[in-house]
């Protein structure tokens, strides 16, 4: 059980390692950016040496605070200016204890962390003192997309059938308690020793869905066609579709993604012939790498196009405002550098970007 969970914690980090785009913007879009926003603060290890050092994870409150999250060492608080201010619970097994945390998110005034090794949530008040540990799940959404007080995770589970096991896994609509409300997609996986390439799909799975205040949003892990559903809170659906041409990886791409899939191995307990396996092999890029909705309930989409940069692409992604494309935003830092290797989530006004690469968080905020 143990090594299955540690398969799952690297299948979730390997999602965000691996997102691609090749900064090719369609002919509708070339107009410039839509989107304004200025910078805020940076958060860097080099100056906080005694506390994070690989962020998996950032996320802000409604007061501008923010939230990182080291899985193998702890949940690291700072201000809006970037001042640390403390560390929100501590190793171990106990109540109100981490061993290794895999995820946090806020909803309202409460911050959830899920340490799956102890098969539990720890529920926090944002001042970081422990309300209450939450267990006996049957499933849990290693990755999440907070809105309204709803919860849309891409969950975990797993069952026995003629002596197999399968991890299966969906993506669903959730309350505080982890019940789901709406399920917007379900599949299963066969746990092969022998064969775990087929377990890569958990982790590309992650960044396709996202939750906004009005509707929930799901693409289609898709190669040849493009196709996003939309979800109101009644759980009625229409889609958006663009024409889209399938686009083959190169063999320079795939041994960048590879060898980054290396590095997210190094020293997460997967023996060597497993994490071979699971390398790569893919012949055709999906359609849609990921999806966001912002604070306006504007639709992020970063999308697979022709040109291709490989791994040091710019950040782009697509912006759609009832359901119609109108712009497309190349993200840019505080000197105007392109954003890179980057995971960028939206928290009220406040963009975070975990650059994965160069090991910090800056925070920005929108200026329209």
């Amino acid at each position: 059980m143990k090594f299955l969970l540690i398969m799952v914690s690297v299948l979730i980090l390997l999602s965000s390692c691996t997102k691609k785009n090749d900064g090719s913007t369609p002919e509708s879009a070339k107009a410039g950016s839509v989107i304004d926003y200025e910078f805020v603060t940076k958060i860097s290890p080099d100056n906080n040496p005694d506390t994070f050092t690989n962020a998996s994870k950032a996320i802000a409150d409604n007061n501008g605070n923010i939230y990182i999250l080291d899985p193998m060492k702890g949940i690291y608080k700072f201000d809006q200016d970037g001042k640390f201010l403390k560390m929100i619970g501590s190793k171990g097994s106990g109540p109100g204890e981490y061993n290794v945390c895999q995820n946090i998110f806020i909803v309202n005034t409460s911050l959830y962390a899920l340490d799956m090794m102890s098969q539990k949530f720890i529920k926090f008040n944002l001042d970081g003192q422990f309300l209450e540990d939450i267990t006996g799940l049957s499933s849990f959404p290693v990755y999440t997309s907070v809105a309204g007080g709803n919860i849309s995770g891409l969950t975990f589970s797993q069952s026995m059938s003629d002596n197999s096991i399968y991890f299966i896994y969906s993506i669903a609509v959730m309350d505080t308690l982890f019940n789901e409300k709406q399920t917007l997609w379900k599949d299963s996986v066969l746990f092969d020793p022998q064969n775990m390439s087929n377990m890569m799909d958990m982790g590309i799975m992650a960044p396709l869905f996202a939750s906004g205040e009005k509707f929930d949003y799901f693409a289609d892990k898709s190669t040849d066609h493009f196709l996003i559903s939309k979800f109101d809170k009644e759980g009625n659906k229409t889609e958006i579709k663009k024409g889209y041409r399938r686009i083959s990886y190169t063999k320079e791409e795939l041994e960048e993604v590879n060898a980054m899939i290396n590095k997210s191995m190094e020293g997460s307990g997967v023996p060597d012939e497993i994490a071979e396996q699971m390398k790569a092999k893919y012949k055709y890029k999906n359609a849609i790498n990921m999806v966001k909705v912002d604070y306006k309930g504007r639709l992020w989409v970063q999308a697979s196009k022709e040109e291709y940069t490989g791994l040091e692409a710019n950040l782009n992604f697509d912006i759609y405002i009832d359901d119609t494309l109108v712009g497309t935003v190349d993200m840019k830092d505080e000197a105007g550098n392109p954003i890179k290797k980057s995971d960028v989530n939206f928290f009220g006004d406040l963009i975070v970007q975990n650059d994965m690469d160069l090991r910090e968080v800056k925070v920005y905020r929108f200026k329209d």
